[in-house]
């Protein structure tokens, strides 16, 4: 199954399920979920039978985080819990690879909360709420903090990107067990107007994490180890330099289970970035390519392993793009219009 979240201005559904197990690439419309306002960013459970998405309401404390369950062969979801981000538009959510904790990032405050999942994957205590503070340069975009993605860590701790501030800030719960709120352990202050959004682990070296720079378009490499200051190792850019930066943000990062290529989505030049990872340290430009679509939001590699699917929510459509033997994204194999689409996430085990 391959999940898609979308904004819900028209009142539309906001959840929509495809069939992602063809071998190429071609994505097979099942079922939509209508209960979920404004679902712009999804997260898998760790059973496979749980989707989690926030409704990201921009009113104070109005955002939302949904459990549902999938019902049915055709994708279709069914909710069964439902609790407040405790703040205002949630758009990042994670759960923790032993799916005993849940966070959330609300954008508009600030904010990062940590939720306890029962063992059915409903909604437990609320754990902590911590609100972020401090600003940036960018007085359009980061007059206070902004908190834009949460990434479970293997140690057991939590990294939170903030735009607002250009902070990277690791977090660890408190207590023996593991079960206790969180608190801060080491903050990453990252050059001014990076705007942090969006973090992933390395999938060969757990130690280190990429962060995507919104506002300066970039990509940085950190070094993550429980116990020593985050460090950051290089940082480099997901334009080419014929392109003004300005014009274009950058937002979400996927890396492919080999690791040595990242690729990046550019919201304005309306591409998807190939960098080259293999040097570990400073990733390395290597082509920048058409995303299919107006402001590509969310990547997700194909369960195939050899296509590339954008969410373009500007345009109104998602697209799958064939990777070419050495992972560059090429021709569009398949495309749905779908109302604004935000989030990807596929359930399921890959072919």
């Amino acid at each position: 199954m391959l999940y898609v979240g979308c904004y819900t201005p028209d009142g539309g559904p906001g959840i929509h399920a495809f069939d992602a197990s063809t071998p190429d690439g071609t994505l097979q419309p099942l079922s939509e979920h209508g209960g979920v306002e404004d679902a712009s960013y999804l997260a898998a459970g760790t059973n496979g039978d749980v989707l989690y998405a926030v409704s990201e309401q921009t009113a104070p404390r109005s955002g939302e985080v949904v459990a549902l369950r999938i019902d049915g062969g055709d994708g279709s979801l069914a909710e069964f819990d439902r609790v407040p981000s405790h703040g205002a538009a949630p758009c990042h959510v994670a759960v923790t690879a032993d799916g005993r904790h849940l966070y959330v990032a609300n954008y508009i405050d600030g904010t990062m909360v940590a939720y306890a999942l029962r063992p059915d994957g409903g909604f437990d205590a609320l754990l902590s709420r911590h609100e972020h503070a401090g600003s940036g340069p960018r007085a359009e975009r980061q007059e206070g903090p902004h908190t834009h993605g949460v990434l479970p860590r293997p140690s057991g701790a939590v990294l939170v990107t903030d735009l607002g501030t250009d902070q990277l800030l690791r977090y660890h719960h408190d207590g023996g067990d593991g079960s206790g709120p969180l608190v801060v352990d080491d903050v990453l202050q990252m050059p001014p107007g990076t705007g942090p959004r969006h973090a992933v682990s390395h999938p060969g070296r757990p130690e280190l994490v990429l962060v995507v720079g919104e506002l300066d378009s970039s990509l940085t490499v950190v070094v993550d180890r429980l116990g020593d200051p985050l460090r950051a190792l290089g940082h480099g850019p997901t334009l080419p330099a014929t392109v003004d930066a300005a014009s274009s943000t950058a937002a979400a990062v996927v890396i492919p289970p080999r690791g040595d290529l990242a690729y990046v989505s550019n919201r304005g030049s309306d591409t998807v970035a190939v960098l080259d990872l293999t040097a570990s340290s400073t990733p390395t430009l290597r082509a920048v390519v058409p995303s299919g679509g107006r402001t590509p939001r969310d990547l997700l590699l194909h369960p195939s392993g050899r296509h590339l699917v954008v969410a373009n929510q500007d345009d109104d459509r998602v697209t799958v793009l064939a990777l070419d033997e050495d992972g560059v994204p090429s021709a569009v194999v398949d495309e749905h219009e779908l109302p604004a689409p935000a989030g990807l996430v596929h359930m399921g085990i890959a072919l």
